[in-house]
Parts: structure tokens; sequence; C-alpha cells
């Protein structure tokens, strides 16, 4: 049967609307629910200041000056010191948190002796209010020149130092990209044939002696396999493998105690056939002449991919996976189901859908248009000269403006307005908005290949699960699920461009009329697309429940 929550984060009320001791008990009773279905192991109350400081970025929680303690009234945050009364100690924890939105700065929080200091940029130390008592109101929170430039005291440590559920690379474990080269030839839809094919792979977790808690992950566009760890290189990409790369794109989901729980399960992410980070590709040299595929490399669909990565789990010696994709993952990891129904214990799309709309379709055909216009691109066969990284740019611009919620992209880009990034040479960007897309798109064209790029926007604007039947319909695409019985979990994200929430709900829809068990949720959230990316505690406990539920009989 469906079954639709309500969105995740209800909608914002001012707070001259709404009484301050109901933004605080929001707080309170929600996100304390999320430490515990994370498998935080720590005090509660510093992930409820945590979660309150990513709240308060995001613009859903406001605290002024007005707030008073009164309104508090047993919706105290608890001292991690003995001595401290929890009334005093919400004090400094607002107060810390409404200096640090009232400047907008990169922050951090540390503590000593149970005082907390917001240390940033534009102010190196603030100590919060002491000696307040119930029923104080909170003073205007002092300016930055009224604030002392001092260092902060010896001996303060990181407020999340040991406990944040998001490590920093240093504490991130060091991770290898894996090679599995086909002993034989693979052969597409299409009729072409590629003689030799290398997937590039990683894994995290230990396979269990029945190899029965493994997770297949499938990445989005611009992805790669390296979805959590450390991985400063990876062999035979040259120069696209970037910093910004060297950290998995998914740590906030990935690692022990988190939904996709390392010490319990063995996850599986592969690079894609046609992409540019280790998998055989259009940069790759053909075996005929040594020389780079370019434009000779065949159109690949998504069909194409999911066999590829079902020989991978033949080499691995593994039988049934959980299958989990994110945005054109979850169309691979659709296509994955549908042909090999008999391996899939669980199926989880996350802001993805069973086809590409007409209006994506176009704007994937545009960023194709223009990477076939940069007089670079030479039909792609541009390996011996300069990449077209001017059309690439151009591309990533336009597909960004479906990544992102574009009502509040002056929020998400910063306050200055940069150059012309080397695109412009008549106008000059006079919005912050403008700089904000030219330096994306421009630091995406040095970290990812043209070709590679078209292949796998191709496959997605052509994608339709109902090419996958004879008939062409929606009934027969989704038998294998029903004789099944995979349980199906989907996410839809209310701001999303690319695949908008009345076409997800088609799509759970459609699933419920085939009888196939389905759990859909709508997250409301002001990140668009790339939500999933940036918002990880909205979809920790629906995966973590839905993998328990799913574990084989007789594992921890």
């Amino acid at each position: 049967m469906l079954y639709e929550s309500p969105p995740v984060h209800k909608p914002f009320i001012p707070p001259a609307e709404i009484p301050s001791r109901i933004l605080f008990s929001r707080l309170n009773d929600v996100f304390p629910k999320f430490l515990h279905r994370c498998g935080i192991q720590s005090h509660p109350m510093l992930y409820c200041i945590f979660l309150i400081k990513a709240s308060l970025r995001r613009r859903h929680l406001t605290f002024g000056k007005e707030m008073t303690l009164q309104f508090l009234t047993n919706r105290y945050i608890p001292s991690p010191e003995p001595n401290t009364k929890p009334e005093l100690y919400t004090m400094k924890v607002l107060s810390s948190l409404a200096s640090m939105k009232r400047r907008h700065a990169d922050c951090q929080i540390v503590k000593r002796k149970g005082t907390l200091y917001v240390i940033c940029k534009s102010n190196p130390k603030f100590k919060a209010r002491q000696g307040a008592t119930a029923g104080t109101r909170l003073s205007k929170i002092p300016g930055p020149a009224q604030i002392s430039r001092r260092p902060p005291p010896a001996g303060c440590r990181s407020f999340f130092a040991d406990q944040a559920p998001f490590r920093t690379s240093m504490q991130l474990p060091a991770v290898q990209t894996k090679f599995l080269d086909l002993p034989n030839s693979f052969s597409l839809r299409n009729g072409a044939t590629l003689d030799k094919v290398r997937v590039a792979y990683e894994q995290y977790g230990t396979l269990t002696p029945n190899k029965d808690n493994a997770i297949l992950l499938f990445h989005a566009l611009s992805g790669s396999q390296h979805a959590y760890g450390y991985n400063p290189e990876v062999p035979g990409i040259g120069s696209l493998w970037k910093p910004e790369n060297h950290e998995g794109w998914w740590n906030s989901i990935i690692g022990p105690g988190k939904p996709l729980d390392t010490n319990r399960f063995c996850i599986i992410c592969a690079n894609y056939l046609g992409g540019c980070y280790g998998t055989t590709g259009p940069a790759t040299p053909c075996p005929a002449d040594g020389q780079p595929y370019g434009s000779r490399f065949p159109h690949v669909e998504a069909a194409d991919q999911a066999r590829l990565q079902a020989l991978l789990l033949d080499s691995l010696g593994i039988e049934r996976v959980h299958l989990m994709g994110p945005s054109v993952g979850g169309l691979i990891a659709l296509s994955f189901a549908c042909q090999f129904p008999e391996r899939v214990r669980s199926f989880i799309s996350i802001g993805s859908g069973y086809r590409a709309s007409i209006e994506h379709r176009l704007s994937l055909f545009e960023q194709i248009l223009a990477i076939e216009l940069d007089p670079d691109f030479q039909g792609g066969d541009y390996y011996r000269g300069p990449a077209p990284k001017k059309g690439l740019a151009f591309a990533r611009i336009i597909g960004h403006k479906s990544f992102v919620y574009q009502e509040g992209l002056e929020q998400r880009a910063r306050k200055e307005v940069g150059g012309n990034y080397g695109l412009l040479t008549w106008m000059t960007p006079t919005r912050s908005t403008q700089s904000y897309m030219l330096h994306q798109g421009t630091k995406f064209a040095e970290r990812f290949d043209a070709n590679a790029y078209i292949r796998i926007a191709d496959m997605w604007a052509e994608f339709d699960i109902r090419d996958h039947t004879p008939d062409g319909t929606f009934q027969t695409a989704l038998e294998g699920f029903r004789r099944a019985g995979i349980p199906v979990l989907i996410f839809s994200i209310d701001t999303d461009c690319c695949f908008r929430p009345a076409e997800q709900q088609d799509f759970a829809a459609q699933l419920e009329a085939a009888h196939i068990p389905t759990e859909f949720h709508t997250i409301a959230s002001t990140k668009g697309h790339d939500s999933f990316l940036l918002e990880p505690e909205l979809y920790a406990e629906p995966i973590r429940r839905i993998l328990e539920a799913r574990k084989p009989k007789g594992t921890a």
C-alpha cells in the first residue's frame, strides 16, 4: 500500500507570528529523533546544537533578541557540565547561535570549561553571556567592533571535534579505487561492441561469508565511484581528479553507525561506462590503434550500465543486493531491478523517476549542444589539443539551474561579484548569481571530460523504463518487481527541477497500481535537486528502516 509521509520540515513561520516556545519545542521534539535513528553515539545535546546550527544556515529558524527564557519552560538544553544550570546553558547556546546568524560568517563553535565560544572570520572570539537569570530578555548581540580580537583561550577544543557525524578528511578512512577488467568483449543494446572494458569501483565494509549484505550504489551525472572516505588519486585519469574529488560524495550517509553502516553492510559503487574516472570511456585508448576512442565511443544506454554492474557483482560472487541511486543513478538502478529482479532485495530511489520529462530532455539537449558548438570540441576528437572547456562550462551552467532551488540561489551565491572567468568578452558580471554560475561552470570544466558528459547526459535524456518491454507498458516493465516482491522507497524533493514531485508521485502511483509495496516521502527543502548531498539527515531514517527490514535472517 502506498504510504506518503508529510514533509520532514514544516514551512517556516516568521517568529512574529508564532511564540518562540513553539519554535524551540519543534527543535526539541524533532531533532533528537534523528540522533537516535542515525546511530549517533554521543551526548544528544551536541548533535541538537549541530542541527540547530544547520537549520540556522538554511534560514528555517530564527532566534531574535526578543526571545526570553520564560518561553523555554521545560525545553532547556541539558548542560554537559554538572554544576551549570540548564537555563543558563540554553542562554549561552542561543546567544552564540544568534551571533553567528547575525553576522553570516563561517563559524566554529568551541568550548572550554562549559563556556561556549564562536570563532569566525569576522569575529575571532565571542564569549556567550554569563549570569543571566530566568525571565531575563536576551540583549542585543554586540557587533563585530565591540568584540575582542584576541584568539580563543588555550585549551579550547572544537565543540564537534570528536562527535560530529560528518568527519574531516583527516579522520576519513583512506580508500583506493579497484579495477575489474572484463575477460570478454561487452556488447551494447545498439549493436556496438567494446573489445576491452575496465570498470573502476570502490568497496566499503566487508562482505559476510554468505555475501548477503551488499548494497549497490549508483552515482549521479557528474559523480564518481568515490562515494566514501578519502582517495587522493585514481590511476590513469590524469589531472581530472581534483581536490574536491578526494573526499567521498556521500560521506554523510556512509560509514560506521550511519544509514549505510560499513560495520554491517558492504557498499559497492562503480563509475559508469563512458565516464572519465577510471571506467572505459571516450578518453580510453582504443585497442585497435592505441588512440583515444573520442568520437568513436558508442552511445550507451542505462540498460548497458546495469548489465555491466551485474557483471561486476558476478566477479565479486554476489548474488543479491540492495539497490540505491540518487538522480540519474536511480534510473540505472531501476533498469537493473527490471532486468535482474531476482537479484534485488530492496530498491531506493532518491530524486529520480522512471523517465526523463520533456522539459529536462530539452535541458540536456541544450547542454550537449553547448559542448558541440565549442570550436575545440572537434567532433569529440580533441585529446591532442585543447579541451572544450568553455562549452563544458556552459553546459554545466545550463544544468546547474535545475540542480539548485532557483528562488534560493541568491542566498546560496556569495555576495561579492567576481570576474568573467574567461568566458565573457563584452559583458561584465554585475550580480553575485552571475558570478556564482560562472564559477560553478569553470570549476566543473577542470574536473570532467566533455565526451563523458555528453554520453551520460544523452543516456539520461533517452531513458524511459517502458522501452525495456516489447509492448512499451509500465505494467510489463514492473512485472519482475511484482513477482520478486521488491519493496520500494521513493524520495521526492519539493523543489526538484530535474524530477518534479508530480512526476515522482505518478511513479509511486504506477508502482502501487502494479501491487508493489511502496513507501513515498516528500522532502521539503530549499536545496533543490542537490538536497540528497547537502541534507543527509532528511533521508537517514527511512533508508535505515528499509535496510533493516530486508536484512537476511541471522545477521546482526
